[in-house]
């Protein structure tokens, strides 16, 4: 007899961070995606507060894991993805660029082995 698992109990095997990019010659500050939803804006209910972003709204965006990988839905303006703005969801990939306001982060993700 086969015992299956659903899909629903097992954890997505994505991993991923958001790595601030700053002017100073300090670390940079990293966010680690652990959630399936991952919200950021200046809200204070956001996993990813940026309060001291400039043009960012309360709710920017909202990173979703999957397991496909990682994508970005724009839930408001100024949320840029490799410098072009996001219509309304565009996929990750390791290396890219987001912007949310003033505030920069290059996005770094891995599916360690299963």
């Amino acid at each position: 007899m086969i015992v299956r698992t659903p899909v629903a109990s097992r954890a997505c095997p994505w991993v991923g961070y958001l790595e601030g990019v700053t002017d100073s010659l300090g670390p940079s500050p990293q966010h680690v995606l652990s959630r399936d939803f991952f919200l950021v804006g200046t809200g204070s209910q956001c996993q990813l507060a940026l309060s001291i972003a400039t043009g960012c709204p309360e709710r920017a965006a909202l990173i979703v894991r999957s397991w496909q990988g990682f994508a970005v839905v724009a839930l408001g303006s100024g949320v840029l993805l490799n410098r072009a703005p996001i219509d309304v969801v565009a996929n990750l990939q390791e290396g890219d660029n987001l912007q949310f306001g003033s505030a920069s982060f290059v996005f770094h993700s891995g599916r360690p082995d299963v």
